[in-house]
């Protein structure tokens, strides 16, 4: 999912941390290339909303999210270090 505006982004946070069916990660991804959580996209949503609004590129504006089922491997949330990925949490 493709996230342009605020609230894009807010939609994008309310569908929850996991896909349904399934239960793979929804991993947040910002405009340079980190990954984020659900969890350290929730606790900083002010940033990444003010960073959206003003076009931001300062490590918090999130341009997408996505459902790491297609993953090789897991990677950890650059923020965090939780394992997001096919496997889910380790």
């Amino acid at each position: 999912m493709r996230i342009h505006t605020v609230s894009d982004f807010r939609r994008a946070v309310r569908f929850g941390p996991r896909t349904f069916p399934g239960l793979y990660d929804i991993a947040f991804i910002t405009s340079d290339g980190a990954a984020l959580c659900h969890g350290c996209v929730t606790d900083n949503r002010r940033n990444i909303a003010d960073s959206i609004a003003t076009n931001c590129n300062d490590g918090w504006q999130v341009i997408g999210a996505e459902s790491t089922d297609m993953w090789d491997e897991g990677s950890p949330c650059d923020h965090c270090g939780y394992h997001l990925g096919p496997e889910g949490e380790q």
